[in-house]
């Protein structure tokens, strides 16, 4: 008769446990394979990202305003995929799509050439002629003598058309 070994416990800092090499079986590889696959599935299943820029294109009254102010305009554009920040100089097409900070530049440059800041309050500028007729809708006969510059630029850009530049990953952009 044989005598059964029971065991009582491990030590698990004993040399032979320490030595122990877990060996991979055909199930294990199967099983990460198959997690591999479908994590990849669901890699591909997921939601690009987009990326979407808010434009404005000149129209009715700001359509002036852009042609005036684009005879001594240097500019530069802001988000372009390379990360470049490109020098564009000359006159500001009407038919040409801006960000707003490409609008903030081309309303700041036409204010300090024009000396339009207010003398008393520098965050106020001081509306010229054209600027009222850019700003003024055809049913009011509002008097506009002075704006905030971020009012400026609010009124100018609702002035224009809205557009906007949607670029998937992976895809050409697309201006709607």
């Amino acid at each position: 008769m044989k005598s059964e070994l029971v065991v009582l416990g491990v030590f698990p800092q004993h040399v032979d446990v320490l030595a122990h090499r877990v060996y991979e079986t055909l199930k294990d590889a199967d099983v990460k394979r198959e997690k591999r696959e479908e994590r990849e599935e669901a890699e591909k299943n997921k939601v690009k990202e987009m990326l979407i820029t808010e434009m404005w294109k000149p129209h009715l009254q700001t359509i002036k305003f852009f042609e005036e102010t684009g005879s001594k305009c240097v500019f530069f554009c802001f988000l372009f995929p390379e990360g470049q920040l490109p020098l564009l100089t000359g006159t500001h097409s009407t038919s040409a799509l801006y960000t707003l900070p490409e609008i903030k530049v081309i309303v700041n440059d036409y204010v300090t050439t024009k000396g339009l800041v207010n003398a008393r309050e520098a965050q106020y500028i001081n509306v010229d002629a054209l600027l009222v007729s850019t700003l003024r809708s055809a049913k009011s006969n509002e008097e506009i003598e002075f704006l905030k510059r971020n009012d400026l630029f609010k009124r100018i850009s609702d002035k224009m058309q809205s557009w906007y530049e949607i670029q998937a990953e992976g895809k050409d952009h697309v201006v709607k």
